[in-house]
């Protein structure tokens, strides 16, 4: 993905890649990741995480993973994977007791792209 102006981005061949991975290894990939940096990463940040690893051949240059979560969304994973959360945000723990929104788009970037400009 390349910036080209301000509004305009260049997408290479690959928009979509897939790889998948069994819970276990994202328990791994977070307690991984958190020895490494000292930093607790969510379960869908560390499988991104192994799966840019995973698919290093095929991916040119840099490849950025915007990660949203905070581990504290994901108390039972943290759990199995042996890991203690020295804190929760107040504004998470408030969050966590409302009612999960989300949208689902078909995978075709023409309608992602497009939802995002709408609702931006």
């Amino acid at each position: 993905v390349e910036l080209e102006t301000e509004n305009t981005i260049s997408i290479g061949p690959f928009l979509f890649l897939k790889s998948a991975f069994d819970n276990a290894n994202s328990y791994l990939l977070e307690a991984t990741k958190r020895s490494d940096f000292n930093y607790l990463i969510d379960p869908h940040t560390a499988i991104a995480s192994h799966s840019v690893e995973s698919l290093k051949e095929v991916l040119d240059g840099e490849t950025p993973i915007l990660s949203t979560a905070h581990p504290a969304k994901f108390p039972k994973s943290i759990e199995q994977a042996g890991l203690k959360l020295n804190h929760i945000p107040k504004q998470l723990s408030q969050a966590l007791n409302k009612e999960e929104r989300y949208v689902t788009l078909p995978a075709l970037k023409d309608d992602i792209f497009k939802y995002i400009i709408d609702n931006n």
